[in-house]
């Protein structure tokens, strides 16, 4: 394979009738780091991070630490220091990345509505993850609610429950979430995590409970989409911000084109384009983090 994009990537591109802005686009991604990302990831404290557990099944991970929390060792190896980290160190992403090295990683600061995303292998001990970087880029702010976040005292005690069908309590923080962060793997095992976001109630849960995710106009690479083209496997991560838990979900994704009905086309940003996400099982955190996070304003991007 020649170029930057897989091959669900590339049929996706098509689909959509933008291989030809993809091809333009795709140069942003490089095997190291450009040195005018490296000040911003060191500075950074909020981290997703997408895996893969031992039955292939993805889970997408929240990582919220403190400064010094990440190390660029160089333009292709970066570090996360474990003891500058808030959140689980129990969470399911770390007992992934002992199996398996594929990590997706995406840098988000809400705050300033900057994200940067890097692939690559990670290899995890007890005081760091180490990752080489295989893929690095930047990604437009679109999207991103404006959210400013103060570390409160004391520390977290987060405490985590699993099931297989979604509560009502669950349901109800779905359908209030402005917030999606996703990991998605395509089959030349490359990681992969990303971000959706829209005004409240922008993830609609169909009566048979699958979830309806807009896809809504972006940089037209269609990395998310192009893995779930390939393989089917995605796990997402729906944060409560004023609860402070985060529910991730592992199950598999569907794409949905061409709907083009005026409800779907308003609800998509006029793309027509979704995809329907089928949970398998979850995993609920209390308390995942002990910061107070203070709403700014919705993305002017945002679809109404």
């Amino acid at each position: 394979m020649d170029g930057p994009f897989n091959n669900g990537e590339i049929a996706v591109q098509k689909l959509a009738n933008e291989a030809h802005i993809a091809e333009r686009v795709g140069g942003i991604i490089q095997p190291q780091l450009p040195y005018n990302a490296m000040s911003f990831i060191e500075h950074q404290q909020i981290v997703v991070v997408g895996s893969a557990d031992p039955d292939g099944e993805l889970w997408s991970s929240l990582l919220i630490g403190e400064a010094g929390m990440v190390s660029v060792l160089s333009e292709r190896q970066i570090a996360f220091n474990l003891q500058h980290l808030h959140s689980d160190k129990n969470d399911i992403g770390f007992r992934n990345l002992s199996d398996s090295s594929s990590i997706g990683i995406m840098f988000f600061e809400p705050a300033t509505r900057r994200r940067y995303r890097v692939n690559g292998s990670a290899q995890i001990n007890a005081e760091q993850i180490l990752i080489d970087i295989e893929e690095a880029y930047p990604n437009c702010p679109k999207y991103i609610q404006q959210r400013q976040a103060e570390t409160e005292a004391g520390i977290a005690d987060p405490r985590t429950v699993s099931g297989t069908e979604l509560s009502h309590k669950l349901r109800s923080s779905i359908e209030i979430a402005d917030t999606m962060f996703i990991a998605s793997q395509g089959l030349d095992g490359k990681m992969d995590a990303s971000h959706r976001g829209g005004n409240k109630g922008f993830i609609k849960i169909l009566e048979d409970g699958r979830l309806k995710i807009p896809d809504y106009p972006g940089n037209s690479m269609f990395n998310t989409l192009g893995n779930i083209y390939e393989n089917p496997n995605v796990g997402i991560l729906i944060p409560d911000w004023k609860a402070h838990s985060t529910l991730q979900i592992s199950g598999k994704g569907e794409l949905y084109f061409e709907q083009n009905s005026e409800e779907d086309l308003r609800y998509s940003g006029n793309t027509g384009r979704f995809w329907i996400f089928t949970p398998v099982k979850w995993l609920y955190t209390e308390n995942h983090n002990n910061r107070i996070w203070h709403f700014i304003e919705n993305s002017p991007f945002n679809p109404t």
